[in-house]
């Protein structure tokens, strides 16, 4: 047997052995609480009949009981309830049989011989543990029965006495090691199925997490630097494996290209497809001055790569140096917004086309838009103006527009993204995002 198998092996005997001991607490709870008000009826019925000394005998058996009931409160019943469980059972016994001492013989036979052995079907007892309880009372019952009932339905005496209390509490010892058996084995066949569940989860979990930090890898690890354009980019799953991506590809020293793109839904299936858009960019890279082009392409790997159909809404924008200007194609991608430093107004610069993999025979085009000296622009993801705060409430473009125009005043990119997030953060409160959050700052400087 391999060190695996004998671990789990170990692992399911001990977990068997707790949730016996815990059963058997919770069972010598419940026995407690009735023998406890049984002793409470016992001691004052007795006394009003005169018999003093068998009420004071059901009072203090009260008084250790709830004791008893009070320290399990604090401690889980002393911490060794199979031990308590058999203590209690044969003082119970022994005091249940002095109280009915003065019963009809017939009394005493039925709790001794019967009802009494029957309450070690509550509890999860080894063998051994059963034979303590089970003698006495056997000595019992036969004593009774064999002595004090052989007038009465002509019960056999001496050792023929030994026949019925023999069967009957054998029977009991059979029926209660059956049950506990059976009880072991169906909490061991649960045992095994949760924990063949949870071992899948965090085998699943660890999967997850790999491919969190393929994802993560994705992203760029550094800002480029340019001469005439001040960056700032940040994109903030919020699952284990989101769905938005975005990526720098330097052309030339001072020609920048930007893609920044979401796939529908999220987990593993979006990351696989990113993975595969990410490596087509980078053998396109060369091609990015014509970005229509690129997503051209890219819809027809989408295409002909998902087994089902898929969406991906991606923008791809390429910064030329030479005059200052953006040549832009989009597909499907929330539009960006560009505020004019001259104007002090802020505009979408909107592309109407379809996601890649529509499989629906989509045209892409691509603009030329100029740009001047503190001009900045805003590429984002649609998780961040479908934020909910905590009435439900979408963050919603008309706030980012505003948001953005105020904030576009700042020295930098990365204090213009900043004030951003602090508001999107501010707005959404405790609420937890139900999107990706991607977005990236671009300032002409």
């Amino acid at each position: 047997m391999d060190t695996l198998t004998e671990s789990l092996h170990q692992l399911e005997r001990q977990a068997a052995t707790e949730h016996e001991l815990d059963r058997n607490a919770a069972a010598l709870q419940r026995l407690c609480g009735v023998a406890a008000l049984a002793s409470a009826v016992g001691a004052l019925s007795l006394y009003a009949f005169g018999e003093g000394t068998q009420a004071l005998v059901a009072l203090t058996n009260l008084i250790l009981l709830v004791l008893l009931l009070a320290r399990s409160t604090t401690e889980p019943l002393l911490r060794r309830p199979r031990v308590v469980a058999l203590t209690v059972l044969l003082v119970e016994s022994a005091v249940l049989l002095l109280l009915l001492w003065d019963l009809p013989p017939f009394f005493r036979l039925l709790f001794s011989g019967l009802l009494l052995p029957l309450c070690l079907l509550l509890f999860r007892l080894r063998t051994t543990d059963l034979a303590l309880v089970l003698v006495p009372l056997w000595a019992a019952t036969c004593w009774i029965w064999s002595t004090e009932l052989s007038g009465l339905w002509r019960a056999p005496q001496g050792l023929g006495g030994l026949i019925w209390p023999t069967a009957v509490l054998a029977a009991i010892a059979a029926g209660a090691t059956n049950l506990n058996r059976y009880r072991r084995q169906r909490f061991t066949e649960g045992w095994r199925r949760v924990s063949s569940l949870d071992r899948e989860r965090e085998r699943m979990r660890e999967e997850i997490e790999s491919a969190r930090q393929v994802q993560l890898s994705m992203l760029p690890r550094v800002t480029p630097h340019l001469s005439w354009l001040d960056v700032a980019g940040v994109s903030m799953p919020a699952h284990e494996v989101g769905g938005d991506y975005y990526d720098y590809f330097l052309l030339d020293e001072d020609r920048l290209s930007l893609v920044i793109g979401d796939v529908a839904g999220h987990g593993l299936p979006s990351g696989l497809l990113l993975s595969g858009l990410r490596s087509c960019l980078y053998l396109l890279r060369a091609e990015l001055g014509d970005p229509a082009r690129v997503l051209a392409r890219l819809d027809d790997m989408v295409r002909h790569t998902t087994g089902r159909r898929m969406l991906v809404t991606l923008q791809a924008a390429t910064f030329e140096p030479e005059g200052h200007r953006l040549v832009l194609a989009n597909a499907g991608h929330p539009a960006p917004l560009l505020f004019s430093a001259k104007e002090h107004q802020t505009r979408e610069l909107d592309q109407p086309a379809l996601p890649l993999g529509t499989r629906l025979g989509a045209t892409y085009r691509q603009d030329s838009v100029p740009l001047a000296l503190g001009d900045v622009l805003l590429f984002y993801s649609d998780g961040l103006v479908e934020t909910l705060n905590g009435q439900g409430e979408p963050y919603g473009s008309s706030r980012l527009l505003t948001v953005f125009s105020r904030a576009a005043i700042q020295k930098t990119a990365l204090d213009v993204r900043n004030h951003l997030l602090a508001d999107l953060a501010n707005y959404k409160g405790d609420h937890r995002r139900g999107d990706d959050v991607t977005l990236v700052v671009l300032r002409v400087v």
